[in-house]
């Protein structure tokens, strides 16, 4: 498989993770969740974001090389 479909598959199950992550909901204790429920996506993955930010960020670089 050249660079390119390779690029193209990577850029559409990123696609996929985050379509499936985005009505994801889990128990945590962080303070944020309203009745103890966070949608996965919003869970801090440190300081500066959320797993989502990083999902798109990671989308964002891949779909400016496709």
């Amino acid at each position: 498989m050249d660079f390119k479909n390779e690029l193209k598959n990577i850029l559409l199950n990123m696609y996929d993770v985050r379509n499936r992550l985005s009505s994801a909901i889990i128990h945590t204790n962080n303070p944020e969740a309203i009745n103890g429920l966070m949608e996965v996506l919003d869970i801090p993955k440190d300081s500066d974001g959320t797993i989502g930010d990083y999902i798109d960020d990671v989308i964002n670089f891949l779909e400016r090389y496709e």
